[in-house]
């Protein structure tokens, strides 16, 4: 996997504050706030915000000796308060908001590395010398010991050696600790060579553990024999016999004596490359690459590789568009307040995009600096390039995707042979940007709620299983797909219970009327209640609609009933092509896996509206079919 360098160098240019060496990281994901600890003999404190690009740097607590892990108090109602261990001093340090130097709570901790709170403020910290892990409680000013024996190592459960970042769970106040000099050392994924930290997650249990001779991140499962190695670790030039520092260097997708790690609100992984001096940035859990890529593969022939390439320009440009939430625009909400006004904000939104489309051909040259920031400018540029690089190549080269039919729609325009009919460059510019953008996160959306329905269904599973088993136990292709008819009505009722968008389906009135005693005057924008219609007994009966039924779908319904993609003749453009897409994959996904519920799979499915209607997480777990 590779990396993106958010604090240090990267080879070429050098970042925001340059370390002497990093140890400590901690994220407080209230404030989206990166901590990090220099620990060199000069050693330093740096706090960054990330949300900035590069991290901007708001807090430097400087001249310490060698500070080197850290927690921060995120919760503490006075601010964000650091713990920081200094073990060279065999002390802890609680460093107030704002306040200009820490206090020492604890002393006399002989080689203190590790510190953590549990929720109530009690203060644990490992000592490494004394092989064991302490308690300190600010109420009493006693500490207990609470892992470990003193003074005394081992490698059975009751022993320590020398333990050194820990994690207490919050939920339970289970300790973890890493204790790097114990038990049996090796490459595999089922050994480690000196683990220096660890991060446990509290919803599903998976443990990430630094292993830092081994040069890797690794992810263990709950129950599981061996990690998988998620970051870094050995590559093809790395053979047995060889020593495990070997693993090491200097790319973005390889570490040097990892040291620490932490994870953001987002869930994207954050590590101390200590050799490297750097902090290196992981995506693991964003998910919008995925349909990206088969949108661009398909649709438009980029081959952009997004799944490995984090730092990708394309899909960063359409993260931001598609961030923007329209129910907060000032234009919206007046619609909504005073509907009379929307034919002159209609012509005000037209007259915008003129002058957008005008500007996008003059801001190459004119506006350098607006081109390279603006997202539209940006991308609307890219397809353009595409356009040009397809109308200039030879016929035996042409691909067959969306974008090809569009252009020859085009050409033939500019043969003579169709006049009325063929798309203008400005057209394909505009259906195929919002072909890009509309399929950004809609696809995984969907995607997601159809493995929540898997995991609590598992009959339903069953019977899609069987389909692909029994009647196309060949090459999964387009045919194959397409003449599922049990997936078909499956998927139908995932749209119909979760759809991705409410948003997107509008009609402008074309006579004053009214209905149900609502007068509705021409030129007012009118956006139906889907999920009202979705969820109408009349359409939807005689099976309960709040039940997941598929086969509800096999009898004929009103035209108007299921609008996840609107209706009409400006239904969404790229239907079918999603449609086949989440087809493709969940009989890829069922023919190989069986789908079940994950740890608090109901916590997670929290929906959360803006343009799309997302969970904040769908926890499930894939057991490999017999």
């Amino acid at each position: 996997m590779t990396g993106i360098t958010v604090i240090g160098t990267d080879g070429q240019h050098k970042l925001r504050a340059v370390f002497g060496s990093i140890a400590g990281l901690f994220i407080d994901k209230q404030r989206n706030t990166l901590y990090a600890n220099d620990d060199s003999d000069d050693g330093s404190i740096h706090m960054f915000s990330l949300n900035e690009t590069p991290p901007m740097e708001i807090f430097v607590g400087v001249h310490l000796y060698k500070p080197t892990l850290i927690y921060v108090d995120e919760n503490d109602v006075n601010g964000p308060t650091m713990y920081i261990t200094f073990p060279d001093q065999h002390r802890v340090v609680k460093w107030a908001h704002e306040a200009i130097r820490g206090v020492t709570i604890l002393d006399n901790c002989l080689t203190c590395t590790g510190v953590w709170l549990d929720k109530d403020k009690n203060v644990y910290v490992s000592e490494t010398v004394n092989h064991r892990v302490i308690k300190w409680s600010p109420q009493t000013n006693l500490t207990t010991n609470v892992a470990g024996q003193y003074d005394e190592s081992g490698s059975d459960s009751t022993h320590l050696n020398d333990p050194n970042c820990i994690y207490v769970d919050q939920m339970n106040e289970g300790i973890t600790v890493a204790d790097s000099s114990d038990g049996t050392a090796g490459w595999n994924n089922a050994s480690l060579v000196n683990p220096e930290a660890v991060r446990v997650d509290e919803k599903t249990k998976v443990f990430y553990v630094v292993d830092t001779y081994n040069n890797r991140i690794q992810r263990w499962l709950p129950g599981a024999s061996e990690g998988e190695t998620i970051v870094g670790g050995r590559d093809e030039t790395c053979v047995d016999h060889q020593n495990h520092r070997f693993n090491s260097g200097s790319k973005n997708d390889q570490l040097s004596a990892p040291r620490d790690l932490a994870f953001d609100k987002h869930g994207h992984l954050y590590v101390s490359d200590v050799g490297n001096i750097r902090v290196q940035m992981f995506a693991l859990i964003d998910n919008q690459p995925c349909s990206s890529t088969s949108t661009g593969h398909c649709a438009f022939g980029m081959d952009t590789n997004m799944q490995n390439d984090l730092d990708n320009e394309l899909i960063a440009k359409a993260a931001v568009i598609f961030k923007q939430d329209i129910e907060r625009l000032l234009l919206t909400k007046l619609s909504y307040l005073m509907p009379w006004l929307t034919p002159f904000l209609t012509q005000l939104v037209l007259c915008q995009m003129a002058l957008f489309r005008g500007l996008h051909k003059l801001a190459p040259t004119i506006f350098p600096d607006v081109f390279d920031k603006n997202p539209r400018f940006w991308l609307l540029s890219r397809v353009q390039q595409v356009i040009d690089a397809r109308t200039t190549s030879s016929a035996m080269t042409k691909r067959v995707d969306l974008l090809q039919l569009m252009l020859d729609t085009n050409v033939t325009q500019r043969e003579g042979i169709v006049h009325e009919t063929g798309l203008n460059n400005d057209e394909i510019k505009a259906n195929v940007f919002l072909f890009m953008v509309a399929g950004f996160d809609t696809t995984s959306t969907i995607f997601a709620y159809s493995t929540y329905v898997l995991a609590t269904e598992p009959e339903i599973q069953e019977k899609l299983q069987a389909e692909i088993d029994n009647k196309h136990g060949k090459e999964l292709d387009y045919d194959t797909v397409t003449k599922m008819e049990y997936m078909d009505l499956f998927l139908r009722e995932v749209l119909r219970m979760y759809p991705a968008s409410t948003a997107a389906v509008t009609r402008v009135c074309n006579e004053t009327t009214t209905v149900c005693g609502h007068n509705i005057h021409k030129g007012s924008v009118i956006q139906p209640d889907i999920l009202t219609v979705h969820y109408n007994y009349d359409l939807w009966g005689p099976e309960d609609p709040n039940r997941f039924v598929p086969e509800r779908h096999a009898t004929k319904r009103h035209s108007m009933a299921l609008l996840t993609f609107g209706a009409g003749p400006r239904i969404c453009i790229g239907m079918r092509f999603a449609l086949m897409e989440i087809k493709m994959g969940l009989a890829r996904l069922l023919r190989h896996y069986v789908v079940l519920p994950g740890a608090h799979l109901e916590e997670g499915f929290q929906l959360r509206e803006t343009f799309v209607i997302q969970p904040d997480a769908v926890y499930v777990k894939l057991n490999k079919r017999r």
